[in-house]
């Protein structure tokens, strides 16, 4: 949404002229969303690594800090993931964002890896990336087998390369589409509900016209009416029962 949102912006607000030492330059809204994203990504991990390097245990309004830095820093990921979908920014600065994130190899970076893989890894794997992409799972690999990272991180990366294998479906979308229910398959459905017993030379619509018997001694018909449906639709026999008691 903030991306379509910042799509729509850039098309509508007016440069802006700006003259930096007597030399004339254009700024744009794009060029400025483009600078703010890469300071983000710059300093994507300047909070977190400040609880990390904290001595002694974190207080719980700490690790509440901590949580909401890591938030930020992955929604600020799928922002410039978002904003590549819609071509606000280059495939090369995704490129170089992911090699950025291998080359440190940290819990929280490979955690950004992911993500990015993961909404945009389908815009990346084209016949002109496919070399890049080929040498980034070499290494996405080798980290998903290793020991020294978390089991979650290692499972993310094996759920990214299980996601390029599977041609960037991922195994729970739908692949077949569901038929229509067709009339039959409604009657049967209908009829096990109401406990009816539907019989091959019938078409099924007679059928549930019929009464039919319940266990032994009760009979049921659906054209009866019943519950709350005798209190305020009350037959004809049970109104004159009324009338002849009161008269």
């Amino acid at each position: 949404m903030y991306a379509a949102l910042c799509k729509k912006i850039a098309t509508k607000v007016p440069n802006f002229d700006k003259i930096p030492d007597g030399q004339p330059s254009i700024t744009t809204f794009q060029r400025l969303l483009l600078s703010k994203c890469q300071d983000e990504f710059e300093n994507r991990a300047r909070a977190s690594a400040y609880f990390d390097n904290k001595i002694g245990a974190l207080t719980p309004d700490e690790e509440e800090d901590k949580m909401v830095a890591k938030r930020k820093m992955l929604g600020n990921i799928n922002f410039i993931g978002e904003l590549c979908k819609l071509q606000m920014l280059t495939h090369t600065i995704l490129y170089k964002c992911a090699e950025e994130l291998i080359r440190k190899a940290k819990p929280e970076d490979l955690e950004c890896l992911a993500q990015i893989t993961t909404n945009c890894g389908h815009l990346l794997d084209t016949d002109k990336g496919k070399k890049l992409m080929d040498q980034y799972f070499i290494r996405i690999t080798a980290l998903s087998k290793s020991d020294k990272l978390p089991p979650r991180i290692r499972f993310m990366l094996q759920d990214v390369v299980e996601l390029r294998e599977n041609g960037w479906h991922s195994r729970t979308s739908k692949t077949v589409k569901e038929r229509p229910k067709l009339i039959e398959d409604i009657r049967k459905e209908a009829a096990e509900e109401l406990g009816l017993d539907l019989s091959e030379n019938d078409s099924g619509i007679e059928e549930y016209r019929r009464p039919f018997t319940v266990g032994v001694k009760k009979t049921f018909n659906p054209r009866r009416k019943t519950g709350m449906e005798d209190v305020f639709g009350r037959s004809e026999e049970h109104t004159s029962e009324l009338q002849s008691h009161h008269d």
